[in-house]
C-alpha cells in the first residue's frame, strides 16, 4: 500500500481478522481510516498523524506504546476504539485517559470495552473535548457518570453504562445541546427518585433508559421538563414492574397538535421478532403481552401525507 501516496480515505468492510499491512503507516495523506470494530492496526499507530478519523481499532494491552501514542494524533476528530479491559490489566490502561484527553478537537468518541467489569479510568479526565458532539460509552461500564461529561456544551448524543445514577441526572439536564440520551443503569438505590424540573433537558428529543429494575418509579417529570421530548423508551425486567407509569410524564410532552398521538407498549422476547401493540389517542395501554422485557415508548405519529 505504500505506493498509494494520494490515498485519503480507507474504509474496510470485511472481517475484523484481516491483517492490515504495516506500510499503511507511511501513507502521507490518509485522513480517514475505518476498519471493522476489533480489527488490529499495525504497531506504531502514532505515526499516522494525518488522520482525522480512526474507527474500529483494537488496542492491544501488551503494546503500551500504542496506547500512549494515541496522544500524538492531535488532528483526530472521530475516534472509535475497542479495548477488552480485564481487571488484571488495569496497570496497562492507565495511559489511556491521558492519551484521549490530549485529543482536544474530538467531535466523536466511541469506546467498546468489557461491560462485565466496572472501570473508572475515564473518570479522571479534566475539562476535555470542548467540541464533542457524540459520546458513545454504552459498552464501557463505569460506576457513575463522570463530572466532566456534564460540561460538554456541544454534546448532542450521549450513550452511557453506569452502575448507579442519582444526582448526576440533574447535571446532565443542564446540557444545552443534548438531543439523544441513552442510559443503562445497573442498580437503582432503594426508595430513590429522580425528578426532572422545569427547564431540564431543554432540547432532548429521545430518552432511553434501561435497567433490570422498574425505572418507571425511579423517574418523575415536573411541569416544563424535557419540553421537546418525542420518544421515551424505558426497558426493564417485566417481573419487577409495579404497574405504574412515570409520575408527571404527560406534563413534559409537547407533541405536534395537528397529529394523532400514540402511546405504546413494546415487548421483546430475546431472539424473536418484536411484538407491538398501539392504541390511538392519548392514553396508556392497560394490558400488555406477557414476555420478558418491557419497553415503554411515547412518540408522535407522522402520517404519510406529512
Amino acid at each position: 500500500m505504500e505506493g498509494l501516496v494520494h490515498l485519503e480515505t480507507l474504509d474496510l468492510n470485511c472481517s475484523s481478522d484481516l491483517q492490515i499491512p504495516s506500510d499503511i503507516l507511511n501513507l502521507p495523506r490518509l485522513s480517514h481510516l475505518e476498519i471493522p470494530y476489533g480489527g488490529k492496526a499495525p504497531n506504531g499507530i502514532m505515526k499516522m498523524k494525518s488522520l482525522h478519523t480512526l474507527i474500529g481499532v483494537f488496542l492491544d494491552p501488551t503494546l503500551s506504546e500504542d496506547i500512549e501514542g494515541l496522544s500524538e494524533l492531535t488532528n483526530l476528530r472521530r475516534l472509535g476504539l475497542v479495548s477488552f479491559l480485564e481487571p488484571h490489566e488495569m496497570a496497562t490502561w492507565v495511559a489511556l485517559p491521558h492519551s484521549i484527553e490530549m485529543l482536544h478537537d474530538l467531535r466523536y468518541l466511541r469506546i467498546i470495552g468489557n461491560p462485565s467489569y466496572t472501570s473508572d479510568l475515564l473518570g479522571s479526565l479534566s475539562d476535555p473535548f470542548r467540541h464533542m458532539k457524540v459520546l458513545e460509552l454504552a459498552f464501557w461500564r463505569m460506576s457513575r457518570i463522570p463530572k466532566w461529561i456534564c460540561g460538554l456544551q456541544c454534546l448532542c448524543r450521549l450513550e452511557l453504562n453506569v452502575d448507579t445514577c442519582t444526582d448526576e441526572f440533574h447535571a446532565l439536564g443542564e446540557l444545552p445541546s443534548l438531543v439523544n440520551l441513552s442510559l443503562q443503569i445497573r442498580s437503582i438505590p432503594e426508595d430513590s427518585r429522580v425528578t426532572f424540573s422545569a427547564g431540564s433537558f431543554p432540547v432532548l428529543e429521545d430518552f432511553e433508559c434501561e435497567s433490570e429494575y422498574d425505572v418507571t418509579v425511579y423517574l418523575a417529570f415536573g411541569a416544563g421538563a424535557m419540553p421537546k421530548l418525542s420518544l421515551l423508551d424505558l426497558r426493564f425486567d417485566k417481573s419487577n414492574w409495579g404497574g405504574a407509569t412515570p409520575v408527571g410524564f404527560r406534563k413534559c410532552t409537547q407533541l405536534h397538535p395537528n397529529r394523532p398521538q400514540f402511546t405504546s407498549y413494546k415487548e421483546f422476547r430475546f431472539g424473536t421478532t418484536p411484538l407491538t401493540k398501539r392504541i390511538k389517542g392519548n392514553r396508556v395501554i392497560s394490558q400488555i403481552i406477557p414476555t420478558f422485557v418491557c419497553i415503554w415508548t411515547y412518540t408522535p405519529y407522522v402520517s404519510a401525507e406529512d
